[in-house]
């Protein structure tokens, strides 16, 4: 909860992306972020809300398929790969420096998914504690790359793990 009734406006917070490698995972931090970072649906329960009708009439809710938030992001780059230098896209992609990357999910899945850490720069503004977003197991696609000034890139994502918001598990799935 907010200490103070600023809303921050500029983009001073950060993006991390790390792998399933045990014990210590490849991480990247991304210090050229354009401040688009997204997630949603975020709800208490991430299944679809179904509704239950008798004789025309509402009768309750029951809980339907798993949903599964989304989001995207984008970043400023200097390069797109490169053998030794830190490059947002060699991690998504799996080439050059993170060409070992290890999925989240295991490295039996075919898919590689992250977890994605979003810090939002809260106790700059006077707050006690950045306010920090954690999602699990996230398919991260490269969407689409741009020349321009600046370059940038950009990815979308879809969580299939836990979201939590400063700790707490804010969406769980009904089984």
């Amino acid at each position: 909860m907010s200490a103070n009734n600023y809303i921050a406006s500029n983009v001073v917070g950060a993006l991390n992306m790390a792998d399933g490698t045990p014990a210590t995972p490849l991480d990247l931090d991304l210090g050229f972020d354009t401040g688009d970072f997204t997630c949603g649906p975020l709800k208490p329960v991430l299944n679809e809300t179904v509704p239950v009708e008798g004789r025309g009439r509402l009768r309750g809710l029951a809980p339907g398929a798993r949903i599964y938030p989304s989001g995207s992001f984008s970043c400023h780059v200097n390069g797109l790969s490169d053998a030794t230098a830190d490059q947002v896209t060699d991690m998504v992609l799996g080439i050059d420096k993170y060409s070992g990357r290890v999925s989240t999910m295991g490295d039996v899945n075919p898919f590689t998914t992250f977890d994605l850490t979003f810090t939002m720069a809260a106790a700059t503004y006077g707050n006690i504690a950045d306010d920090v977003v954690v999602l699990t197991d996230c398919e991260v696609i490269l969407d689409e790359l741009g020349e321009g000034q600046p370059n940038t890139v950009s990815f979308s994502y879809v969580c299939y793990g836990t979201v939590t918001i400063n700790g707490v598990v804010v969406s769980q799935e009904i089984s």
